[in-house]
């Protein structure tokens, strides 16, 4: 069975290849709050998931939030188990 994560992973994966990211019109911007919204959430809700942290730090970095990204990113970091 798949993490909650790693859907999440894998659903960013297929809305950026359905998604023209670079395209600024407003109808655009309104979808990836949303987006950013449900990946925030998720990620609230599985706070040791690294793979929704790094979903919404790509997210972030897609939209040119970077402070946020490095946190996401450094979430994810941290929720990685050693070997």
């Amino acid at each position: 069975m798949m993490s909650s994560g790693a859907m999440l992973f894998k659903h960013a994966t297929s809305w950026l290849q359905l998604e023209n990211v670079i395209t600024g019109s407003a109808e655009h911007v309104s979808r990836r709050i949303v987006q950013v919204g449900l990946f925030e959430a998720a990620a609230r809700a599985a706070p040791g998931d690294a793979d929704a942290h790094v979903a919404l730090g790509v997210l972030h970095n897609l939209g040119r939030a970077y402070e946020p990204a490095v946190a996401s990113f450094r979430s994810a970091h941290m929720s990685w188990p050693l070997p």
